[in-house]
C-alpha cells in the first residue's frame, strides 16, 4: 500500500482518492469508471484494490462460473440465495453479489457480524435454497440446524473466505445432508482463485485467470503433493493494478494426478492455514515447539462445542469455548481443557491451556471473519472472545 500510486497504471487512480471513495461507503464507481474494494484487514493493514470495467466483467464471469460449478443455475421458481459475508459495499463479496443481482435469483445479504439469533431468524423466514458464506459462520449455523434452532433445507452450500477444516465439512454434511463446495478467493485478484467440482477432490485453480505457484520459503516450487510454505500468484487480467508473483502466506499443496470430472485445471488441496499462524509454544528443556493450526482441529468435534477459538498470547495458550444449546457448559469446557492439555503434552509443550467459557466469539469488526487458531505477537490485542 505504501507504493500504491506507483503500482497502479492509471494516473487517475491514487490511494487518497480510492480511500476517500471507500470511506464514503459509495456503491458507485470511482471517477465513473473504477470499482474499488478493500480487504478486511483481519491480518494486517487493509488493502485497497481497483478494477476497470473490463476487469470487473472478468470478476463477474468468475463468480458466474462458480455458481454454475455449484449447480446454482437459474431456474423457475427462482432460487433463494443467502450470502453471509463482511458488511458494506466496499468489500469484494458484497460488490460481486450486488453486480449479479439482476433478478436471476432472490438474494438475501447478511452480515457475518450479526448476532447468531438474528441470522437464524432471518434465514428461517427467507428459507434459502442455497447458502453462501464464511466457513466459520456456516459452521455455526450448521450447529444451530443440528440443535433445532435453524430450520432450513438448502440444496447447496458454498463456503469461502476462510480455511474450512474436515471437521467443519463433516458438520455441514450432518446438518444439511449434502457435500459443500469450497471457494478459494482473495480480494486482490478479483475473488475466485480455485473451486472444487462435483467430484469434491481438490479445488480446481482458475488457470485461465491466475497463475498459482506453490513454493517453499525461498520461493522455489515444491513437488505436487507436498505442502508449500506460501503461494505466489500472478493475475492474467488485472492491468490497472497488476499482480506479478504476489505473495500469499496460505499453506497448501497441488493435488497430484488428474480429476475424475475431466477438467484440465490443476487442483489445490485444502488451505491449511497460514505459515504466520503456526503456534510457537515453550517446550520441555527450554525448547520451542511449533504447532500447525490443524493440530487443534479435533477440538471442534468434541461433544457440545458450537464454536471455539485458540489463541497464543505470549507463552500462554487461551481457548474460548462457545457451548451448544442445551448442553452442560462446564462439562463442555472441561472436555476441551482435557483434550487440549493432552494435545500439548503429546507434542512436548511445557504449558497448560487456559479455557474460557464465552457466549459468542468476537468477529473482526470490519472483515467479519475469525481466525479460529492464531498467534498474537502484540500483547495488547484482544484475547479470545473479547473486544
Amino acid at each position: 500500500m505504501e507504493r500504491f500510486d506507483d503500482w497502479v497504471t492509471d494516473p487517475r487512480v491514487t490511494l487518497a482518492r480510492a480511500q476517500h471513495h471507500l470511506s464514503s461507503a459509495s456503491q458507485g464507481l470511482l471517477g465513473d469508471k473504477f470499482v474499488v474494494a478493500s480487504s478486511g484487514g483481519s491480518s494486517r493493514r487493509p488493502g485497497v484494490f481497483v478494477f476497470d470495467p473490463n476487469e470487473w466483467d472478468v470478476v463477474s464471469a468468475i463468480a458466474l462460473r462458480a455458481s454454475r460449478w455449484c449447480g446454482f443455475t437459474p431456474r423457475l421458481p427462482r432460487r433463494r440465495v443467502a450470502f453471509i459475508h463482511a458488511p458494506g459495499a466496499q468489500h469484494m463479496a458484497d460488490r460481486v453479489s450486488r453486480t449479479l443481482e439482476l433478478g436471476i435469483h432472490r438474494s438475501q445479504r447478511l452480515a457475518a457480524t450479526q448476532p447468531t439469533d438474528e441470522l437464524v431468524a432471518t434465514l428461517n423466514e427467507f428459507q434459502p435454497t442455497a447458502l453462501v458464506g464464511y466457513a466459520s459462520v456456516i459452521a455455526l449455523l450448521a450447529a444451530q440446524q443440528i440443535d433445532g434452532q435453524l430450520k432450513i433445507a438448502p440444496s447447496g452450500v458454498l463456503t469461502d473466505g476462510e480455511p474450512r477444516s474436515a471437521e467443519i465439512t463433516n458438520r455441514i454434511r450432518t446438518a444439511w445432508g449434502s457435500e459443500p463446495f469450497d471457494l478459494y478467493a482473495v480480494t486482490e485478484t478479483g475473488g475466485g482463485l480455485a473451486l472444487d467440482c462435483q467430484a469434491h477432490d481438490g479445488r480446481h485453480v482458475y488457470e485461465d485467470t491466475t497463475i498459482v505457484e506453490v513454493v517453499d520459503a525461498d520461493d522455489r516450487p515444491v513437488p505436487d503433493g507436498n505442502r508449500g510454505h506460501h503461494l505466489l500468484i500472478t493475475n492474467l487480467f488485472c492491468r490497472t493494478q497488476p499482480y506479478i508473483r504476489y505473495r500469499l502466506s496460505d499453506m497448501t499443496a497441488y493435488h497430484p494426478g488428474t480429476c475424475s470430472c475431466g477438467l484440465a485445471f490443476r487442483r489445490l488441496e485444502p488451505i491449511e492455514g497460514r505459515h504466520d499462524d503456526i503456534l510457537e509454544l515453550p517446550g520441555r528443556a527450554g525448547t520451542t515447539v511449533h504447532l500447525h493450526p490443524t493440530v487443534f482441529a479435533p477440538l471442534f468435534t468434541l461433544d457440545g462445542v458450537a464454536e471455539l477459538e485458540v489463541v497464543q498470547r505470549g507463552r500462554q495458550l487461551q481457548i474460548a469455548v462457545v457451548p451448544r444449546s442445551s448442553t452442560d457448559s462446564d462439562a463442555v469446557v472441561g472436555r476441551v481443557r482435557q483434550h487440549a492439555a493432552a494435545t500439548l503434552e503429546r507434542y512436548g509443550c511445557d504449558t497448560q491451556p487456559q479455557t474460557l467459557l464465552v457466549s459468542h466469539l468476537t468477529r473482526h469488526p470490519i472483515a467479519g471473519k475469525i481466525k479460529l487458531v492464531r498467534r498474537e505477537i502484540d500483547q495488547q490485542q484482544p484475547g479470545p472472545g473479547q473486544q
